[in-house]
């Protein structure tokens, strides 16, 4: 498995649990995921592989809710484009997601609607990236993890 970031700052933990999962897959954290994403896209032929991207988790700020979205959108393009040569193409998010256009507003507006009861662990996002390599047809999908 190839990685680009640091998985250790999106989640304290999980370059550990990864370092066992196939090698026909990138997981991305931090800056760069869009070029690291498409240069494996570039390097991958056929076969089945799979790129995970983490979304940062939405803050008050402006720029961190534009790098989830433009994240998010990434990955519902890239997944339909790469589909066709069996690579996958999905997205973890943690906390609050930002929230996003095609989000009806009044399911936007409950509260607690992004507010599961326990927050994220480590192994629950390696057990999300294990669930994305296992499910052949699982592609272009975004899992929200946490409150």
């Amino acid at each position: 498995m190839a990685l680009h970031g640091d998985p250790d700052h999106f989640l304290p933990g999980l370059g550990a649990l990864l370092a066992a999962l196939p090698s026909a897959m990138l997981v991305c954290a931090g800056r760069g995921q869009i070029a690291a994403a498409e240069a494996f896209a570039a390097r991958h032929s056929s076969g089945d592989a799979l790129v995970v991207l983490t979304l940062p988790a939405a803050g008050s700020d402006w720029a961190s809710a534009r790098e989830a979205a433009e994240l998010w959108a990434f990955t519902r393009w890239a997944a339909l484009a790469c589909a066709s040569r069996g690579l996958r193409i999905n997205a973890i998010a943690i906390g609050r997601a930002a929230l996003l256009p095609d989000q009806p507003a009044p399911q936007a507006a409950r509260p607690g609607v992004h507010a599961p009861a326990t927050p994220a662990t480590a192994d629950d996002v390696a057990a999300a990236i294990r669930l994305f390599w296992s499910a052949k047809s699982l592609t272009g999908q975004l899992v929200r993890l946490g409150a």
